[in-house]
């Protein structure tokens, strides 16, 4: 399979993503493809929790949310990006506020002008398959041992994986209010509703 058998032959006009990189990062395209998607259908989240944590200047949660971005940016290939965001990752951990001012404002309009330019993945949606229930409990098993242990890495594998599936209508809600708390860092939150839902 190639970008022309895939339908994302437009992906050679977004200049700032190097196909190749993603795709030997990700192993296949299957699997390049969903974190195609999981960057387009989460970015306009992660800027916004981002300057949250900015204004808040609460600069320990602000590299926890950074870390993502930069994760985000790397498995799809676009280079520059992920360099922009581990620097400005760093410069949370260091709390090298001006750093960080003189450049995130940058940082996110090019991180949000990536998301916009991956639109069309919106036509390449198939109907999603149903999550069988074995693999919905071992969602919630993982999400809560990542939980424990605050594995911020972990949870965003397992809630962009159930993204690719057709939730049972009584755990969609769920699922997005356990997004929402992940974004915010509220591990408490987390686990209290994980340990509801079991």
């Amino acid at each position: 399979m190639g970008l022309e058998d895939s339908g994302l032959l437009w992906l050679k006009d977004v200049d700032s993503i190097n196909t190749e990189v993603g795709l030997n990062t990700c192993g296949d395209w299957d699997s390049y493809i969903s974190a195609l998607k999981i960057f387009y259908t989460t970015y306009e989240d992660k800027i916004s929790e981002i300057k949250e944590q900015y204004e808040q200047e609460d600069w320990e949660t602000y590299a926890v949310r950074m870390h993502g971005m930069k994760s985000a940016a790397r498995v799809i290939g676009a280079e520059d990006l992920f360099e922009k965001a581990r620097l400005l990752e760093m410069a949370g951990k260091e709390k090298d506020v001006s750093f960080i001012r003189n450049r995130i404002d940058g940082f996110l309009e090019d991180y949000k002008r990536l998301g916009e330019q991956l639109a069309p993945l919106e036509k390449n949606e198939k109907e999603l398959p149903p999550v069988s229930e074995d693999m919905l409990q071992d969602a919630y098993q993982t999400l809560l041992e990542a939980v424990d242990a605050e594995d911020s890495d972990l949870c965003e594998i397992v809630l962009m994986e159930m993204k690719n599936y057709t939730l049972p209508e009584r755990d969609t809600p769920v699922f997005r209010e356990l997004y929402k708390k992940y974004l915010s860092v509220d591990w408490e939150g987390m686990r209290d509703l994980i340990c509801q839902e079991r």
